[in-house]
């Protein structure tokens, strides 16, 4: 079932009659109505006690008369009272698409399935359907979508390196250049036009190009390609014969050698990478892949490069700091997050002096290893710029010797540089552990008060954490908390950055922002 955004209204003339239609009814509560009659957008219900109320549509309702309705009590205040009708999920889906249909006709754009889609994650991260907005989005999926196919041939490092450039200019560099086995992609190509960022107009993004995106590509597989096609040289020109089955998470999937991961670069990244003023290239695309869908996370990344680096005695003093730091994480998170900044940026120093001593011939590493230090600095610049939005952290902690991986999510951060109140806080947790897998819960603080609410992969996990749950209570009354509850529900998918913030989104939906039907 699924709670439709349109709402009745119905106002109650009377005192007496207020008190007789509201007095039983409360905020949250579900009713069942009969639809006695529709006349335009008066709607006249049926409360099943023997009282009729008159309602009034603000937008067009699949009722019908004689039908009977859940309606979802939303809000009573004065005279008036709020309903939402709560309509079966396929109904719900018709609708919503019917009225997406009718806004792409009325901007003047075909209303086919992607555009639907691509409507609908844009009203899920709450952004403004705008045209301009909509084939921006279109063409970054196709870009992405095409430049992958040829990520082992692109320059990515040094001075033609394309992994900062927008994703439309690469894939015109593909498009307008040889294609070349042995040395991938040429430089010498034409550099006119300014970078563009996600916010600006799709002037400059070569649109026309993408338009003729497959067919170009199939001219360049077959206009002197095709004994390249048919014939390709080792380890070059043949995509991977990789398949994945639906179910596959993509923290499974193996990272292309590229160190770069464009891998299913869906409507929901891609708007996401929009909203939070990032460009639309490949540095980005990766990142989040590897940081935010766990392809790569941030206490993977450091526990395979000081794998990688063990031995090395050269910088054996710097690779045992990379290997502390996730020791040092969780002492500094009690004691404030000024603790927290200069550990991560004492890693990224490290890094840092770690790639340095290498390009400087002090130090032989592999130029894989080179990719994961790069990699790694790359993520944690990246959280950063999510950190000034979205309130996001992503830290190597260790646990028992080993390093794992913790997200924390600021669910009460609204906008950058926004301070957070201590005494009401709500907070998500992830963390990734040996024994448990995935433990996630989001924990709610209102002054001495705190609840936990976890999410556990299976009643098994659950039973563990209850027989140690009284040791909780005891370590967070010692931190001051004078009320401490703790709830479990066991989950099938684990929620990530974007699921969080939406399932916030969702719950602190303001009242204004749906359509009140009030009668």
């Amino acid at each position: 079932m699924k709670i439709h955004n349109e709402c009745l209204t119905f106002n109650i003339p009377s005192q007496q009659n207020k008190e007789e239609s509201s007095g039983s009814l409360k905020e949250g509560q579900t009713i069942r109505a009969k639809i006695n009659q529709i006349a335009g957008e008066i709607v006249l219900l049926n409360l099943g006690n023997g009282e009729t109320v008159q309602a009034k549509l603000t937008m067009p309702l699949p009722l019908k008369t004689g039908q009977l309705c859940d309606f979802l009590v939303k809000e009573i205040q004065d005279h008036q009272i709020l309903l939402k009708p709560v309509l079966d999920d396929a109904e719900a889906i018709r609708v919503a698409e019917q009225k997406i249909t009718s806004l792409l006709e009325k901007m003047g754009l075909t209303p086919d399935k992607e555009k639907i889609e691509i409507v609908k994650e844009m009203i899920r991260f709450q952004l403004p359907i705008q045209a301009n907005t909509l084939k921006e989005i279109s063409s970054l999926k196709t870009a992405y979508e095409k430049v992958s196919d040829w990520m082992h041939l692109l320059p990515l490092k040094g001075e033609d390196d394309l992994s900062e450039h927008s994703i439309q200019t690469v894939l015109k560099r593909v498009l307008s250049t040889e294609i070349n086995p042995e040395h991938g992609v040429k430089a010498t190509v034409n550099h006119s036009g300014t970078e563009t960022g996600f916010n600006e107009t799709k002037e400059k993004t070569g649109e026309t190009v993408l338009l003729n995106v497959e067919s170009k590509i199939a001219n360049k597989m077959t206009k002197g390609s095709v004994e390249i096609a048919e014939k390709p040289a080792e380890g070059t020109m043949e995509k991977p014969a990789i398949e994945y089955s639906s179910g596959e998470s993509e923290a499974k999937r193996p990272v292309p050698k590229t160190g770069f991961n464009l891998q299913n670069m869906t409507y929901e990244k891609i708007i996401f990478l929009l909203k939070n003023n990032f460009q639309g290239n490949i540095q980005n695309a990766s990142n989040i892949n590897q940081i935010l869908f766990h392809t790569a996370p941030v206490g993977k990344q450091l526990e395979d490069i000081v794998g990688a680096l063990k031995g090395q005695k050269e910088i054996e003093q710097l690779v045992k700091n990379l290997e502390d730091i996730g020791s040092r994480i969780k002492p500094s998170l009690i004691q404030d997050k000024e603790s927290v900044k200069e550990v991560i940026k004492e890693l990224y120093n490290t890094i840092q002096n770690i790639k340095d001593l290498a390009e400087n011939g002090a130090v032989k590493i592999g130029k894989e290893v080179i990719q994961q230090l790069d990699s790694l600095k790359s993520g944690i610049d990246f959280i950063n710029k999510i950190n000034d939005y979205q309130g996001f952290l992503q830290l190597p902690i260790q646990i028992k010797g080993e390093q794992r991986n913790l997200e924390i999510v600021l669910c009460n951060k609204k906008k950058k540089n926004s301070s957070l109140n201590p005494s009401d806080l709500k907070i998500f947790i992830s963390l990734d552990t040996k024994s448990l897998d995935t433990v996630q819960a989001f924990i709610e603080i209102k002054e001495k008060y705190v609840a936990v609410n976890f999410r556990l992969i299976s009643e098994q996990v659950k039973n563990y954490v209850v027989k140690h749950e009284s040791s909780l209570h005891t370590a967070l009354k010692t931190l001051g908390f004078t009320k401490v509850d703790t709830n479990y529900s066991i989950f099938k998918d684990k929620l990530d950055l974007i699921t969080v913030l939406e399932q916030e989104a969702l719950f602190n939906q303001k009242k204004h922002n749906f359509v009140d039907l009030w009668v």
